[in-house]
């Protein structure tokens, strides 16, 4: 009991506090792939305290035995105790029933949220297939539109859209350098990575730290695809581009190169001072990474050996 109390005052102060952690912090705009996998160490951190905290609670834990017939007895004692009276049988129950809780709603959640996807994008692909025209040579598809916008639809379909407003503004490098960043969404599957941080966001709306890694991981994924853009076209080039482009939203399902967020990642390509973090410094934020990720299973080990003993019980007994 004390390990799962100890699980869920861990996962309640990341869930409302973690995001401090990294939210706002300047290194995450020089290194933005290692700033997603710590927003997605930390949910999975709170994930797993509160799933192991029930486990906690429904199996009893089973002190070392030096003997398998010692094990299996004291498996057998364990059980017995716990579910001897009807208290002990809530308690395990209330275990049980807080891990599938957390199962279940994330299950559902996810099959919401990629039906929702997945008809959005369909709508937006039939919508490019009977107004927009292809282009061969660029491989992508231009919708006439008086606003500037460039954007990519995921999926085994994949589309890269050009509105023909932005086809008009941008000249041949900006063009090739926005295209780039499309195609690196597109490869990188960003749309998953943006995904997965949503599901949480719609299964557990109450936890702060899920809300605020849903933003941030959506402008994070951004960085990342300007990087892989600019390691091949000139940063002031693409840095333009975005600028005209950042009036154009990329519709529901999408990834857009401009939006909201488009003039500062503006301001992170046009500096060049300290852009990428030393060797030092990425080792130990990627060890912090690794170690927020593997706590709670370090608190949970008594517990989870007390599960893997209580394999071995008989299904039935007797005094």
């Amino acid at each position: 009991m004390i390990t799962a109390l100890i699980l869920l005052a861990y996962a309640s102060l990341v869930g409302v506090y973690g995001a401090r952690l990294v939210n706002n912090a300047a290194w995450t705009r020089r290194a933005p792939r290692l700033a997603i996998l710590f927003w997605q160490a930390l949910a999975v951190s709170v994930l797993a305290s509160v799933a192991l905290a029930g486990l906690a609670v429904a199996f009893p834990m089973a002190p070392g035995a030096g003997q398998l017939a010692d094990l299996l007895h004291t498996c057998v004692m364990l059980l017995r105790s716990r579910y001897a009276s009807p208290g002990g049988a809530m308690v395990s129950s209330a275990g049980l029933l807080l891990a599938a809780g957390v199962a279940l709603r994330m299950a559902w959640c996810f099959t919401v949220a990629v039906r929702d996807v997945a008809i959005r994008r369909t709508a937006q692909r039939d919508f490019v297939a009977i107004l927009g025209e292809h282009v061969q040579d660029l491989s992508v598809d231009v919708v006439a539109h008086d606003r500037c916008a460039v954007y990519c639809v995921p999926g085994r379909r994949a589309r890269v859209v050009v509105t023909s407003a932005a086809l008009e503004a941008l000249d041949d490098e900006q063009l090739t350098a926005v295209l780039a960043h499309e195609r690196a969404h597109l490869r990188g599957r960003h749309d998953l990575v943006v995904l997965s941080l949503e599901v949480l966001r719609r299964a557990f709306a109450f936890v702060p730290l899920f809300k605020v890694a849903a933003d941030e991981v959506a402008g994070l994924v951004e960085m990342v695809a300007d990087d892989a853009a600019a390691a091949r076209n000139d940063r002031v080039v693409l840095a333009t581009a975005l600028v005209r482009l950042a009036s154009g939203t990329a519709p529901a399902g999408a990834l857009g190169a401009g939006g909201a967020g488009a003039l500062a990642r503006v301001r992170r390509l046009v500096d060049d001072d300290g852009h990428r973090l030393g060797r030092g410094r990425t080792a130990l934020l990627l060890a912090s990474v690794l170690a927020v990720a593997a706590l709670p299973l370090i608190m949970a080990s008594a517990p989870a050996l007390g599960i893997i003993a209580a394999n071995y019980c008989p299904l039935s007994f007797h005094a």
